[in-house]
């Protein structure tokens, strides 16, 4: 896994902000382990997948509550092996998405998440730099602080603040043959929070695609409202993961067919996380299938669509063929949102496999 991983700030209640100093009651208020990232690792290796996540972290409380809790669900944080450079007055940034619920699917019936032959997950065996380091932003009065992101949860939908921090940090350089060799899948999630990252991935993708090792993209959403720089990234991506909104809005397509088409006529498969109804999912072939999610009672959608990226990729990479693996993802993805923050109801193999019956 490389992207973003920081502490979420889950706010329940009445949520929508009301200025001119007034005050508001909040129903609950829960901080918990957050990074689209740092829960699709998190749930990558609950269902069972040796998890390495390479992310940016800071030496301050809340980069150090990050490695506490990416510690206590066993995944490995592996940090670049450089100091992170003092970002540029960062801003907080803001999107709203409608719930993610759950579903998912990808590629044919093979053994890795997009249809190569992997048979682990995000499964990585060295480290980058120097991991167990206490920090990976430098100390003192300038240093950078580890991203936060404020979640304004309301039912059916939320808004999101974000503090990037040290989330921008990662280089394309930070993604080296050392990393890529070790894996058999490579998941890179909240792009868009990642500019020099973004700038370089291609080349990533690509030389990771000459080691043979799998990939799969979420690049959630895009607060600049821009949606650029993908083209070249998604032709060499295995596997495509949005939800509806953001296959429309990097495609630039009026229906979601469409902007599928476009992006499987190059070769990559879309998995389409498609909220309460579930998921959907495309591949080069005419490969379609359709998953529903689970009816649950809904606590708090955060992280829902990662949880069902965890889903997918543990499905696939175990061997399971797409329509399994959709229904892995599509379970996934429901049981998570059973309460607040994207980590502390993530499915076991257990409950996965009980889905089925």
């Amino acid at each position: 896994m490389i992207g973003d991983a920081n502490p979420d700030l889950v706010l329940r209640g009445d949520v929508r902000p009301r200025f001119g100093q007034e005050e508001q009651l909040l129903d609950a208020a829960d901080l918990v382990l957050g990074g689209s990232a740092a829960i699709t690792a998190t749930g990558c290796a609950r269902l069972g997948l040796r998890t390495g996540l390479l992310a940016a972290v800071g030496a301050d409380v809340f980069g150090a509550f990050t490695r506490e809790r990416l510690t206590e669900r066993d995944v490995e944080l592996l940090t670049p092996a450089r100091d992170t450079p003092k970002a540029s007055a960062p801003h907080a940034q803001e999107n709203s998405t409608s719930g993610t619920g759950a579903t998912s699917a990808a590629g044919t019936g093979a053994t890795s998440a997009a249809g190569g032959g992997a048979t682990s997950a995000a499964d990585a065996g060295g480290s980058v730099g120097a991991t167990g380091a206490d920090a990976v932003g430098v100390t003192g009065a300038g240093a950078t602080p580890t991203g936060l992101s404020i979640i304004l949860s309301a039912p059916g939908d939320r808004a999101i603040l974000t503090l990037p921090g040290t989330i921008p940090t990662l280089r394309p350089e930070d993604v080296t043959d050392e990393l890529l060799a070790s894996a058999r899948h490579v998941h890179v999630a909240s792009l868009f929070l990642q500019p020099g990252l973004h700038a370089g991935l291609a080349g990533a993708f690509a030389r990771a695609r000459a080691l043979g090792v799998t990939t799969s993209l979420d690049t959630n959403w895009d607060p600049s409202g821009r949606w650029s720089g993908l083209e070249e990234i998604l032709a060499v991506t295995d596997v495509f993961l949005p939800n509806a909104a953001e296959l429309l809005a990097v495609t630039g397509a009026g229906a979601l067919e469409e902007a599928a088409e476009k992006l499987v006529g190059s070769g990559t498969t879309v998995v389409l996380k498609d909220g309460a109804r579930g998921g959907r999912a495309w591949w080069p072939g005419g490969g379609y299938v359709t998953a529903p999610g689970l009816a649950v009672d809904v606590v708090d959608t955060t992280g829902a669509g990662d949880s069902f990226n965890a889903g997918f990729l543990a499905a696939r990479l175990a061997g399971r063929d797409v329509p399994e693996a959709l229904a892995w993802a599509a379970r996934a993805g429901s049981l998570s949102t059973r309460a607040a923050g994207g980590t502390a109801a993530q499915a076991t193999v257990d409950d996965l496999a009980a889905g089925a019956h």
